[in-house]
């Protein structure tokens, strides 16, 4: 077999390629518009996630109001416990995701905290169709070595 021999040592890397550059002006540029669009997103997030609230309106006002007659009085409030069981849920999950994209965003402007914001940015893929979107670009940006870079050498408590 005529095959070429394998050299006992690699080629040495290039010294650009062994150590990671600095992040140009455009990746900062869109890690600080990544941090004011999670800023919008944990607020539209918000307003969202208080839209249950006339269902738990509805849940409060059935148990408060008699019951229609000819009607089982425990099968009003199963409903009606239903209405406000599903409403605080579906509030509490809102906000916590509100408070998780804002803490995301904080994060991303003071350039710490690298594993949260990836972790995040894939969880806010989930929230369609603007966390998608959020998301992804975020994702793509922060997969970068020199931004990974950045994030790994910020001081503690950066900004």
């Amino acid at each position: 077999m005529d095959h070429a021999p394998i050299p006992a040592e690699p080629h040495a890397l290039p010294a650009t390629a062994s150590v990671a550059a600095d992040p140009s002006a455009q990746d900062l540029a869109h890690l600080d518009t990544i941090g004011i669009l999670y800023y919008v997103l944990a607020g539209i997030t918000a307003v969202f996630a208080l839209f249950p609230v006339i269902h738990l309106i509805v849940g409060i006002s059935m148990l408060t109001l008699p019951a229609q007659p000819g009607q089982p009085a425990h099968q009003a409030a199963f409903i009606a416990w239903l209405f406000i069981g599903v409403a605080v849920s579906l509030i509490g999950f809102g906000m916590i995701l509100a408070v998780l994209f804002l803490m995301v965003a904080r994060r991303l402007r003071q350039r710490r905290g690298y594993m949260f914001c990836v972790v995040a940015s894939a969880v806010s893929c989930l929230s369609m169709p603007f966390g998608t979107a959020l998301g992804v670009f975020a994702l793509i940006v922060l997969t970068k070595a020199p931004i990974k870079a950045l994030f790994e050498s910020a001081p503690a408590g950066a900004k």
